[in-house]
């Protein structure tokens, strides 16, 4: 038997019997099909439910052109009854704006967003809503931690397709204007208070260096549209500890066309990254001085209005430590001591007293 990943084996099994609600999914077929052997129609179709229902394989099968053709002759005739179809046009998409295919990916969003329409007429769930609170308890330690996974293949398949999207620096390239709102989504309808517990939760997976777990948990607070640019800023956060410098700009990039309406001390968080970013390059100090101006007068104006209260509520106090250690061995000891004097100012704006120390902040505008 061979074993591509944890929920892919090939055995002799016969296509009529390829799938069980308990067990992995077994295919010999989708072996065939990865060797180039030719199938029946109805193989075909097993083939692609399997390559659809697990993106992981999907991408890294080396066949993405044969997938496109295989999705778009699948949807010649439309299944508005069937979440399945749903996952056929996700998973066109992802592989279109990886293919640099810009203009025919722009074409499909009016007909996932038909779609996603067509499945609230008919009733039809594409991600199961998880009921149970015991996923939206506040905790304070990770041992009870449970991160909330649908149990159901269609709804993981939905998740991962539609994570690899929003994970794509490639959707920055669609227009100039492009962000996650322009993306059609299945409607996740949980109470504010649900996603509010779920963020703690996430920080507390944060907070205990459980960085996988803490990824699944804000991405359901991402699919559920909750609070867009201050998740992205927590991806970015997550991204850096795990060394993934290009997924930390892609999220910041992203996060700057959501930024409209935003308080102040978020903006500043992004701002902390573009300079961190500026730093890193070694870009020319005209820039790296912009970047601080910008952040300069905001947190002076911060100051201003809180001077008789200069303690930021805990629940925007941006904690930082895990990623300033991080840090220590890739900047040098002034500029590190820059960018933690400037969390310190942003989480407590009186801090920003303290800042003419620093050569950037006097020299800046």
């Amino acid at each position: 038997m061979k074993l591509l990943n944890d929920e892919i084996y090939f055995d002799g099994r016969k296509p009529d019997s390829l799938f069980s609600p308990d067990k992995p999914l077994y295919a010999d077929v989708l072996d065939r099909w990865e060797a180039g052997d030719k199938l029946t129609p109805k193989e075909r179709k097993t083939a692609l439910v399997i390559l659809i229902l697990n993106p992981e394989y999907m991408v890294r099968s080396g066949r993405q052109e044969d997938i496109i053709q295989f999705i778009k002759r699948s949807l010649k005739i439309r299944h508005y009854n069937n979440p399945e179809t749903g996952l056929y046009y996700y998973s066109l998409f992802y592989l279109l704006i990886k293919s640099d295919r810009k203009k025919e990916a722009l074409k499909l969003i009016p007909d996932i967003k038909y779609l996603l329409e067509k499945y609230k007429d008919f009733g039809i769930e594409t991600i199961k809503k998880i009921e149970s609170d015991k996923y939206f308890t506040p905790v304070y330690s990770p041992e009870p931690v449970i991160v909330p996974k649908p149990e159901d293949n269609i709804s993981r398949a939905y998740i991962q397709i539609i994570s690899r999207i929003m994970d794509a620096k490639e959707l920055l390239e669609l227009s100039s204007d492009f962000n996650l709102n322009s993306l059609p989504l299945p409607v996740l309808d949980y109470p504010e208070e649900k996603l509010i517990n779920l963020r703690f939760n996430a920080f507390t997976l944060y907070e205990n260096k459980l960085y996988k777990e803490a990824l699944d948990t804000y991405n359901l607070l991402r699919i559920s549209r909750f609070y867009i640019f201050s998740t992205l800023l927590h991806f970015a956060r997550i991204q850096m500890l795990l060394d993934n410098s290009d997924k930390v700009e892609t999220y910041i990039e992203m996060a700057s066309r959501h930024q409209e309406n935003t308080p102040v001390y978020t903006v500043l968080r992004l701002l902390w990254f573009r300079l961190y970013f500026s730093m890193q390059k070694k870009s020319d100090k005209k820039d790296r001085l912009a970047i601080v101006s910008e952040m300069k007068k905001m947190m002076i104006a911060e100051y201003e209005k809180t001077k008789s209260d200069n303690i930021v509520p805990d629940k925007i106090r941006w904690e930082m430590r895990p990623n300033l250690e991080y840090l220590k061995d890739k900047l040098s000891e002034d500029e590190l001591r820059f960018l933690t004097a400037l969390i310190d100012a942003i989480n407590y704006p009186f801090f920003v007293t303290k800042m003419d120390e620093f050569e950037d902040w006097k020299e800046a505008e």
